[in-house]
């Protein structure tokens, strides 16, 4: 598989770091943006590769939206930084684990989705709890998860 386009990772902390690494070594062509200088500056000490500081908002005003984004920012940042890509038009985007700061943070973003036309957004947790549903009502105990979903 070939992706000519870059995909934007938001964050850049450990779960970016990991995410840079898997992307890297897949040849796939990413760029990194964190928000803070300090953050951004231990990514390229650990990682050998560039992170623009000043988060996402400050990105978009000054770049197209991407086609393709992973979101891996803390906890109370995942539905923020989510919805600003939602809005500014990016249609495909993997969110880290849990998927937003509460239930009320992640329904929000839910909806922003809905709205925009979004492809849907699936964490890993969100893939894991569908499969197991699955599983259950097969009652075979047996789980495949298609990690190639798309909504709607």
């Amino acid at each position: 598989m070939t992706i000519s386009t870059k995909i934007l990772l938001a964050g850049a902390g450990y779960m970016a770091k990991e995410y840079a690494k898997v992307m890297q070594s897949m040849n796939v062509p990413f760029v990194v943006i964190g928000r803070s200088k300090n953050s951004a500056s231990d990514f390229k000490k650990d990682t050998g590769i560039n992170c623009q500081s000043g988060g996402i908002k400050k990105w978009l005003k000054t770049n197209r939206s991407p086609k393709w984004a992973v979101v891996a920012v803390t906890g109370d940042q995942l539905g923020i930084v989510t919805r600003e890509l939602i809005y500014a038009g990016c249609k495909n985007i993997l969110v880290e684990k849990p998927g937003g700061l509460d239930g009320n943070d992640m329904q929000i973003t839910v909806d922003a989705e809905m709205h925009i036309h979004a492809h849907s957004i699936m964490t890993e947790q969100e893939i894991l709890k569908d499969a197991t549903q699955r599983a259950e009502q097969n009652g075979d105990g047996n789980v495949l998860v298609d990690l190639h979903y798309q909504g709607n």
